[in-house]
């Protein structure tokens, strides 16, 4: 332990100041004879006995010096000890205080990251919501194509007959108009370049037909045509 450099060395002083009082009153006492030597024993032993007192409460005082100053020793180091102790509770508490600021920015980002977590979740229902109405809409969908398109084959199959049906019908009046573009022309030969007037060009208005005798419209008897277009030979 830490002792003053002071009193160690003022307790030294004092004891040898003693010591040297007692060697005097030895040396004083020494040389007498008969009833004062007892009388001198007597007092040297009275002497020494105070002195001995004397040095026990100055040895006491030292010892309790001494532990004073080890006592302060100890406070000093405690003192120190409580105020390295101090400063790292002050560090302990910034620590604290930075970590309660992590965990508070922590907590943010948590609720943060819940709520688009949250809404994540919503939009993933709402997505998973519209796929199966889509999906159903989808099988609806091809239900109906199925129909449709037996619908369609349907159709098909009576287009087709449709198309034969007018194809014939097409055959049928393209002879029907050739035999009456045939029937026409022999009527114009027969009444029109077989006449007395023997023209050879014809031209039909409704059901009547008219001779001409050139492909001129004003050439045409009865009737005029609206152009000469429609004027035809006989060449049947």
């Amino acid at each position: 332990m830490y002792e003053p450099y002071g009193e160690e060395k003022k307790g030294f002083n004092l004891k040898e100041k003693i010591s040297n009082f007692f060697h005097k009153i030895k040396e004083k006492f020494s040389g007498s004879g008969g009833e004062g030597g007892k009388s001198s024993k007597i007092t040297i032993t009275l002497v020494a006995l105070a002195l001995l007192l004397t040095i026990g409460s100055i040895t006491g005082y030292i010892s309790y010096t001494g532990k004073i100053n080890t006592l302060q020793s100890e406070k000093l180091l405690v003192e120190r000890q409580n105020e390295n102790l101090r400063n790292e509770i002050e560090n302990l508490n910034q620590r604290i205080s930075s970590c309660e600021s992590e965990v508070q920015s922590v907590k943010s980002s948590l609720e943060s990251t819940q709520s688009q977590l949250l809404s994540t979740q919503t939009q993933l229902q709402e997505t998973t919501q519209n796929y199966e109405k889509t999906q159903q809409d989808l099988k609806v969908c091809n239900e109906d194509k199925l129909s449709l398109s037996s619908d369609l084959n349907s159709l098909n199959e009576q287009l087709k007959k449709k198309k034969e049906e007018y194809s014939t019908l097409q055959s049928k009046y393209n002879r029907l108009q050739d035999d009456l573009e045939e029937t026409q022309c022999n009527y114009a030969r027969d009444v029109c370049k077989e006449s007395k007037f023997s023209m050879e060009y014809y031209f039909v208005d409704g059901n009547e037909i008219f001779c001409c005798s050139k492909m001129d419209e004003d050439s045409c008897f009865g009737n005029k045509p609206s152009s000469s277009e429609e004027i035809k030979k006989i060449e049947c």
